[in-house]
């Protein structure tokens, strides 16, 4: 049940929503003042990652690679500042730190569908009685919203600047995005409670799916497979400043990924499971080690042994 009634000079009010920054607890309104967990800050930095993964593809589209890497940096730059203001005007107000409700089950980010029968909880008709829904997660809610609307401030004050400075940039390369933020307004408004719980998953799967495309680019399908080896391939990757520096970005979301599993666990079984972030290099090792099963020729090879096989049978 989400109805409470709160204190005031006033005394107690009738059974309603909640303010604010105040969340029913046994029938009344207390206000918020656990500080954010970690999993919690995971969760609100990968919301902050989406639109900032979208507007590099926009961005891609631009021609010249010095040109590409300006508005690279500008885009991580706004996104940066939309960030620290948006964790600024929650409470509390001017420190980088914030105070949650907290969150309990995937019913408290849909208050709005499990209020309980409103004519019993104010006295009155069901057809006078109030909604009880209000933010019963802030301010995991609203932070985003407000984020993607510093997002487009932000935006609409640095991108003309870097269309005058720039000049070969096409216009709507850099206003495009734009258009992007009510489209994830919206999705964050009817999935947000989802993405909580499932975030540390999603991440997990796309990064291991992008980790195993990055290393496949590496290898030549030209060069013979006897040339291929595990020491080739790890000279090909940790020789190469931008290799490296990609093999490391993967690194890190992996790492994140699996950080925010183990911190969405009680204390107790989290505190011995932090090894398990110890193990994110293991997928590129094990692609270095089954490197020549996945050759193209290895595959070529078994083809035709197959095909002879059957041949010499028939």
């Amino acid at each position: 049940a989400y109805c409470a009634r709160l204190n005031s000079s006033n005394g107690w009010s009738s059974c309603g929503p909640c303010p604010a920054g105040h969340r029913s607890d046994q029938g009344f309104c207390r206000p918020c003042d656990q500080p954010a967990s970690a999993y919690m800050w995971l969760y609100l930095g990968f919301m902050a990652l989406i639109p900032v993964l979208c507007n590099m593809i926009f961005l891609s589209r631009s021609r010249g690679h010095k040109r590409l890497l300006l508005l690279a940096g500008l885009c991580a730059l706004e996104s940066v500042l939309a960030a620290l203001a948006s964790v600024l005007v929650f409470p509390p107000r001017g420190s980088p730190y914030l105070t949650v409700c907290g969150v309990n089950n995937l019913s408290d980010w849909y208050p709005v569908f499990f209020n309980p029968d409103q004519g019993a909880a104010t006295d009155r008709p069901a057809f006078e009685a109030a909604s009880c829904a209000h933010e019963v997660v802030y301010p995991l809610y609203s932070i985003v919203l407000t984020y993607y609307a510093f997002c487009v401030l932000f935006l609409l004050l640095m991108r003309p600047v870097a269309y005058r400075l720039l000049g070969g940039s096409r216009r709507y390369v850099l206003y495009a995005p734009m258009f992007l933020y009510p489209l994830l307004a919206l999705l964050h408004s009817i999935s947000g409670g989802l993405l909580y719980f499932a975030f540390p998953y999603l991440l997990l799967l796309c990064t291991l799916l992008s980790h195993a495309v990055f290393l496949l680019c590496q290898i030549d399908p030209e060069q013979p497979a006897a040339q291929t080896s595990a020491k080739w391939m790890l000279c090909n990757t940790l020789l190469k400043p931008l290799t490296v520096l990609l093999l490391l970005v993967h690194w890190l979301f992996l790492g994140v990924a699996v950080f925010s599993i183990v911190a969405a666990k009680p204390a107790d079984e989290a505190s011995g499971a932090r090894w398990v972030v110890a193990a994110v290099p293991l997928p590129y090792l094990l692609f270095v080690a089954t490197l020549r099963f996945s050759h193209p020729d290895a595959a070529y090879m078994a083809g035709d042994y197959e095909e002879n096989a059957e041949l010499r049978g028939g």
